[in-house]
């Protein structure tokens, strides 16, 4: 997986960012202060639970006033009718909790524990990767596809592994729940906690949060798998749609992974979560634009915006793993003399249910919010190539068009297709839950 991230990395935004504790000095000694005295409690208030959550800072979102966690949160309320306790595990950083959430459970902030453990874990020797087998020979083989990773990088990774892997081997081991749900389970930590889960005989989750097609690196289809997947693998994948679930068990078919298509509960009840209008029933055309990194605002869309002034609304949503992106883009509009023109939003700012509800169409690089367009019956259209191999499934049923020219993207512009798609009434989502438990 590092690997192949390391390959694409000039595709992606700049989301893997070190812990801070590990990666200034200064915050490093800082945290082994506020780790040591806060080793005991966090030691003292873990308590056995049912259902185990990982989540980040950057999942969370207010919206007048009230903190909602975007994939836990629906599905501990359902927890709850199934008489299941559920425990949330996040990663604070030294960001005060919120004071009103919109579901109570117990909560464990790790990064006091974490910073501890990193600052003595950092005192221990760097693994050699040769000692993976295969490794040299992997690297040999796509060193002609572009810059692969320093065996340096690798052994800082498998250094990680290895600190995450002792810190959740006594977190997991003291709760005993019977399953974790987590997102994004290639992540190095999500890697550690699935290693655990398997030694410890738990369930474990990946709750779908983009993309999860045949062209993603880690959903994409295996060339090859042991017939009991690798350890470090989820259980079973949450999947949104049939199209996922089936790309997914394309590969894992003769393996114990699952994926099932359960829908997309964050999406389903979100849509009047906004307290105000979003859009101005003024006749003009709506649309919504979402930017990530490297390339915030492309040409075609800053020239789409300035010959739109007066057709069209426009909507910024900025990617929430990348909070410095309204700066970003609203000193580009400012440039090009296009401050006022589009607003920007933030991803925390509302839900996004709520803003494609009444949207005429999306725009996009290759944005996952593609497939959330979808299940919303807005349009979409791709001004990126890759997007053509990302979301096929979407290509083919009319729901997304390729715009590879600004007069291509006028086209569209003039006029948003309507592509015509089926709409299905999902079960209670507690019968949903039941299925990814048995």
């Amino acid at each position: 997986m590092k690997i192949g991230e390391h390959l694409i990395a000039h595709e992606l935004a700049d989301t893997a960012v070190l812990d801070q504790a590990r990666r200034n000095p200064e915050s490093k000694w800082k945290q082994l202060a506020i780790g040591t005295v806060s080793l005991l409690p966090f030691h003292r208030h873990i308590e056995r639970t049912d259902l185990l959550f990982y989540t980040e800072n950057r999942f969370t979102e207010i919206w007048d006033g009230v903190a909602h966690e975007r994939y836990a949160d629906p599905l501990i309320g359902a927890a709850g009718e199934l008489g299941l306790r559920s425990t949330v595990v996040e990663h604070r950083h030294g960001v005060r909790p919120p004071a009103n959430r919109s579901v109570h459970c117990p909560r464990y902030d790790m990064s006091p524990a974490l910073a501890l453990r990193a600052a003595l874990h950092a005192r221990k020797p760097k693994p050699d990767p040769r000692s993976v087998v295969g490794l040299e020979a992997l690297l040999r083989e796509v060193s002609a596809m572009g810059n692969t990773p320093t065996l340096q990088h690798l052994a800082s990774q498998l250094h990680d592994f290895d600190l995450y892997l002792d810190l959740h081997t006594r977190l997991l081991g003291e709760s005993r729940p019977q399953c974790v749900f987590l997102v994004c389970w290639y992540a190095t930590e999500s890697l550690a906690v699935q290693h655990v889960c398997h030694a410890l005989g738990i369930r474990c989750v990946d709750l779908q949060h983009g993309i999860q097609g045949k062209g993603h690196l880690a959903y994409g289809p295996w060339a090859a798998l042991p017939s009991d997947a690798y350890s470090v693998m989820p259980s079973a994948f949450w999947c949104w749609d049939e199209d996922s679930a089936n790309n997914i068990m394309a590969w894992a078919a003769a393996t114990p992974l699952k994926a099932l298509a359960l829908g997309n509960p964050w999406m389903e009840g979100s849509t009047g979560f906004a307290s105000q209008p979003v859009w101005e029933e003024d006749g003009r055309t709506r649309v919504i634009y979402t930017a990530f990194l490297p390339d915030v605002l492309p040409y075609p869309v800053l020239d789409a915006i300035r010959e739109t002034r007066t057709t069209c609304q426009w909507i910024v949503r900025t990617h929430p793993g990348n909070p410095q992106l309204p700066t970003l883009i609203a000193e580009v509009l400012g440039a090009e003399g296009l401050t006022g023109n589009a607003r920007v939003s933030r991803a925390s700012d509302l839900p996004l249910a709520a803003v494609l509800k009444g949207c005429d169409l999306h725009i996009t690089q290759y944005s996952s919010v593609v497939l959330e367009a979808v299940s919303m019956g807005v349009p979409s259209v791709a001004i990126h190539r890759n997007a053509a191999d990302l979301f096929a499934e979407a290509l083919a049923s009319g729901a997304l068009r390729i715009a590879l020219t600004l007069d291509e993207l006028r086209d569209h512009l003039r006029a948003p297709r309507q592509f015509h798609g089926t709409t299905t009434t999902p079960a209670p989502l507690v019968e949903r839950l039941r299925r990814i438990l048995q």
